[in-house]
This record gives structure tokens, C-alpha cells and sequence, in this order.
């Protein structure tokens, strides 16, 4: 895990005013928190910032927030809404059933145009710029 004061050290050592830690394991590294989402979808990734002075935070989507938030040392976080998650109830018997019946109201002609690898891959990296601004 992160040591947060030899960081800090580091960064005023090298004139750095924040470390940003974008693979998998350095945010595992920063936060302690492992996302099994990141590590499945490749390109997904949750940025962790850490300034010289001020607190540490996370992007991340706000459908993960409660995990960060339970396994991770670093408690603020940037949000940004998930688009497209659907749920279903564990106690349904069957879960593809349930899967076609609800793609099947989706109006996926209002996705047309949707650049989903900019919205789900890069919108953690928007986010982290205007942050960072």
C-alpha cells in the first residue's frame, strides 16, 4: 500500500505537484482496492490522484464508489454516472430470459451514435483533466 507521507517527500524531491496512477496494479498499489471490472474490461481504468498537498482521490463510476469506498484507503472520490447498467433480481429463474425480455424495450436507435469506447474507456480521463485544470 501507498505510504503517503514517502510519496509526498518524493514529490516535493522532484518538484512534482501530483502523482497519478493510472494501471491496474498502481491503483491497486495507491488505494488497496483491486476492481475486478478493470481488470476484466481491459480498458477501463480508474485514475487515482494523489497532490503534493490536499487529499488523495479516485475517478471512478459511481456504481463502484461503495466498493472503493469499503476496501480502499482513499475515501473522496470523482464521479461520473454509469450509461448503461442493467440489473436484475437474483431471485428470478432465469437470468437470460430476463436479459432478452429487457434488451428488448431498449431503444437502441438513441445509441446510434454513441462512441462508447470515448463514454465507458476514456470518460475517466475527461474527467481527470478537468480535475487536474
Amino acid at each position: 500500500m501507498l505510504n503517503l507521507e514517502k510519496a509526498r517527500k518524493k514529490m516535493e524531491e522532484e518538484n512534482l505537484d501530483a502523482l497519478v496512477a493510472l494501471s491496474l496494479l498502481n491503483v491497486y498499489y495507491a488505494t488497496g482496492y483491486f476492481s475486478m471490472f478493470c481488470y476484466l474490461v481491459k480498458e477501463h481504468i480508474r485514475p487515482v490522484v494523489i497532490p503534493r498537498s490536499g487529499e488523495p482521490f479516485v475517478i471512478c463510476p459511481d456504481h463502484e464508489i461503495e466498493d472503493f469506498k469499503a476496501n480502499s484507503q482513499i475515501k473522496n472520490f470523482v464521479s461520473f454516472p454509469t450509461e448503461v447498467f442493467m440489473k436484475f433480481n437474483p431471485g428470478t429463474e432465469d437470468h437470460h430470459a430476463a436479459a432478452v425480455a429487457n434488451s428488448q424495450k431498449i431503444n437502441l436507435s438513441l445509441l446510434k451514435n454513441v462512441d462508447f469506447h470515448t463514454l465507458v474507456g476514456r470518460r475517466p480521463l475527461i474527467f481527470l483533466t478537468k480535475e487536474l485544470n
